[in-house]
């Protein structure tokens, strides 16, 4: 069994964080068949940004949607029933970009149709930046104990 204490020692560990700032791509879709030609084209920045930035950004988006795809079915084209469906992909799970694009393109591609939406989709990149290439610091800690004493 490995002794936690020793493992690391005097090394510090060193806290990261990453921010992801929005860059128009020019993408857009009006249609669900749009959507889906979109996802298909859409670099692994697009993808990662309209399935998690609402995570980082939870204030910005209605709970009962967990992504921007679910979010603009729902409220643009007024499919409730598909939105739910696209707001269940796995992307919690250790999974790629390309497994949830392959997810998203199955759930959408059966229902495919011409249905124009209330406002466009609008496909946004980023460019995952760590925190400390802007800040120039860093937050370590040299001693990181458990205290397992009052788990039960």
């Amino acid at each position: 069994m490995m002794d936690l204490d020793s493992k690391g020692k005097g090394t510090p560990f060193i806290f990261y964080a990453a921010y992801y700032p929005p860059l128009y791509s020019k993408l857009k879709a009006k249609t669900l068949r749009e959507l889906v030609e979109g996802i298909k084209k859409a670099d692994k920045y697009m993808l990662f940004y309209h399935v998690f930035h609402p995570i980082f950004s939870s204030h910005l988006i209605p709970e009962e949607y967990s992504n921007d795809f679910a979010h603009w079915i729902a409220e643009s084209l007024g499919d409730k029933e598909l939105a739910e469906l696209v707001s269940d992909i796995p992307g919690a799970e250790p999974r790629t970009i390309e497994d949830i694009r392959n997810d998203l393109i199955e759930i959408l591609k059966p229902r495919v149709d011409e249905r124009r939406g209330i406002e466009n989709f609008v496909f946004v990149s980023c460019m995952p930046n760590s925190i400390q290439d802007k800040l120039h610091c860093k937050y370590s800690c040299r001693v990181l104990r458990f205290n397992t004493d009052n788990i039960r």
